[in-house]
């Protein structure tokens, strides 16, 4: 199951959204993502890459400054912005403010650090922007259209295989995480929401259908597993069929079907062999199979004896703890003065774990509970040894020894019960946390203050605010000729239900 998966070594340990918060103005992030890795691979699933099957034919078209880009030139630009560390630094950024505006672990006053660092390297990457694309507006505001969505996948890439507690909410609601995420990002960066349904076309835009279908999927083992399959389309096409081999990532593997004849074969050579043994053959009359020994099944014979070492071990260990000792018989025949006593009554049982029909149990009557059990045992501690009719007396030892026994097993019983209720608290609060995830991720609207959709143009940039003093703040403003208010809103054809007639108001 996804949530019994180890947690990768940066998590540090993190393995939900819920340990992470909550954050107050103190919060110091618990580890560090990999984020140069993880935008490396959003490429591979995007338009234009080398993901994209029809990018080899249109690379070789030549483009022309302030026409259109296609999507193969806007992926060789892409892939200049996306590679300096301020692109890395603005991703980090944005990772911990979709964690709180997304889940609700991080408040406003742990999130300001991060969008004034988020001001800083979005203004520094918009500058090598512009020196990566020197002379090519349209292209530049191409890239940077795509990079609130493809920050959005690299962080939803990252929390699908850091928090794996989560993974399958992640996973089942993948597409509502999605426009969250990208909803975020595109906030921060810009400062206006957009509609669920904007972007879902840029996602259709950007991004190939198999990164839409699974957003989830590693690219990479995808390209590894298709550059296999072509390895082995060339080779039946050239040399037709061909031997097997393993231990070779360029061998051809086997089918279902060879698996399931290679297996019967060997079931009916080992059939044979007994039928030859029990013929009466000798064994060098047999067919011999020889198995190299790293693949013989005797390499488990010394691994059986230290397991079976193990065991031994471990359950001295445990009869010492429950007061049982090795040599109790002879102990017991040196401190007798007599013969030992016969009488149900008066024998001790030989373990704790005894069936409850045995005779060693029959002597006395145990209460269920660890007090119970306790109790019994120190009553019949105090009242000492008795001896019944025509019976010696036993050493005293021996009701010391059985105290000691009962003692253990009474901390034993206490032990489980305690770690039972501690089992069944962590699988309620689990439970409790996952209700909580998924109805944040499907249900819950994102918090008010990132569903803005009043843009003010006087500003140069939005995350600028987030840089600027209020002194300062003039020196950003426009000129009033180029100082625009934009406001969006649902249509009125939108709003009204699809199912309503278009009524039309009387003439008369």
């Amino acid at each position: 199951a996804p949530d019994e998966q180890e947690a990768p070594e940066w998590a540090n340990g993190v393995r939900s959204t819920f340990d992470v918060g909550p954050g107050g103005p103190d919060f110091t992030p618990p580890f560090t993502p990999p984020l140069a890795f993880y935008l490396e691979e959003v490429p591979m699933g995007m338009a234009g890459g080398v993901g994209d099957p029809t990018a080899q034919e249109a690379s070789a078209t030549a483009r022309r400054p302030g026409t259109r880009a296609s999507p193969v030139h806007r992926m060789q630009a892409l892939l200049k912005v996306i590679s300096t560390e301020q692109s890395h630094h603005v991703c980090s950024s944005l990772f911990w403010l979709v964690l709180g505006g997304v889940f609700g672990q991080l408040d406003e006053e742990a999130m300001k650090p991060f969008r004034t660092g988020l001001g800083e390297s979005w203004y520094a990457l918009s500058l090598a922007g512009m020196r990566a694309i020197p002379g090519d507006r349209e292209l530049l505001d191409s890239v940077l259209d795509a990079l609130p969505f493809v920050f959005a996948q690299a962080i939803y890439r990252l929390y699908v295989d850091g928090f794996v507690e989560d993974r399958k909410h992640f996973v089942k609601d993948a597409d509502a995480l999605m426009t969250k995420a990208s909803q975020v990002a595109h906030f921060e960066l810009t400062g206006f929401q957009i509609l669920a349904d904007t972007v879902r076309r840029a996602r259709h835009r950007l991004f190939l259908k198999r990164v839409l279908k699974s957003p989830y999927a590693d690219q990479r083992e995808f390209m590894k597993g298709r550059k296999r399959q072509e390895i082995l389309e060339n080779h039946n096409a050239s040399g037709g069929e061909q031997l097997l081999r393993f231990g070779d990532k360029t061998s051809v593997p086997l089918e279902e079907s060879q698996l399931d004849h290679v297996l019967h074969g060997s079931d009916s050579r080992r059939r044979k062999q007994h039928r030859a043994l029990a013929a009466g053959k000798a064994a060098w009359e047999l067919e011999s199979t020889p198995v190299p020994d790293h693949l013989s099944v005797e390499r488990h014979i010394g691994l059986a004896a230290l397991s079976n070492a193990l065991y031994e071990t471990h359950m001295n260990h445990l009869t010492n703890i429950l007061g049982e000792e090795a040599h109790t018989e002879q102990e017991e025949d040196d401190d007798l003065t007599g013969t030992p006593c016969s009488s149900p009554a008066g024998s001790e049982p030989s373990s704790p774990l005894s069936p409850p029909g045995s005779p060693g149990l029959r002597g006395r009557s145990l209460g269920h509970s660890p007090s119970g059990i306790l109790a019994a045992d120190v009553d019949a501690a105090a009242e000492g040894p008795q001896a019944g009719d025509g019976q010696e007396a036993v050493s005293p030892n021996r009701g010391t020894r059985m105290w000691r026994k009962s003692l253990a097993v009474a901390k034993l019983t206490i032990y489980k019960e305690e770690h039972r209720n501690k089992k069944e608290r962590e699988i309620k609060v689990k439970k409790m946390r996952q209700e909580a995830l998924q109805k944040r991720i499907s249900q819950e609207p994102l918090p008010r203050e990132l569903t803005e959709r009043l843009l003010n143009t006087t500003w140069v940039s939005p995350p600028m605010m987030n840089l600027a003093r209020e002194a300062e703040r003039t020196c950003l403003h426009k000129t009033s000729a180029e100082a625009f208010e934009l406001k969006m809103q649902v249509r009125p054809s939108l709003q009204r239900p699809v199912s309503m007639p278009a009524l039309r108001p009387s003439t008369r």
